[in-house]
């Protein structure tokens, strides 16, 4: 997806930054944020903050933890621990999936196509 059909799908951004030396470019949405590679001017990553936005597995935005180990494939998935907060990583074919949780919830949901297929 462009930034031109993401403009048309969800509007302008509140803001805009560059990201790695100016290779990334991240917009911020309420809730959103929306990142580009800026060589090919295309999507790589959305990561949602929305309460109740859902992945395709069922799993919200605010679920508890224990609703993400039921959900998710302990094969396909890595999870890794700092302090109170955990992340749970799930590949796919085309995308990896990012949920981390804070104090035992979801606290954001990120998808991230894998390089180099784009």
């Amino acid at each position: 997806m462009s930034p031109a059909q993401v403009i048309e799908l969800i509007g302008r951004p509140k803001r805009a930054r560059r990201l790695a030396g100016g290779a990334a470019l991240r917009w911020h949405y309420p809730g959103l944020l929306v990142q580009f590679n800026r060589k090919n001017n295309f999507v790589t990553s959305i990561r949602t903050l929305q309460r109740g936005a859902r992945t395709a597995a069922g799993i919200a935005v605010g679920a508890y933890v224990g609703s993400l180990a039921r959900r998710l494939n302990p094969e396909d998935t890595i999870c890794t621990r700092t302090g109170a907060i955990q992340s749970c990583v799930v590949a796919a074919f085309f995308t990896v999936t990012e949920y981390r949780v804070v104090n035992g919830r979801v606290a954001w949901i990120e998808v991230t196509l894998v390089p180099g297929l784009f």
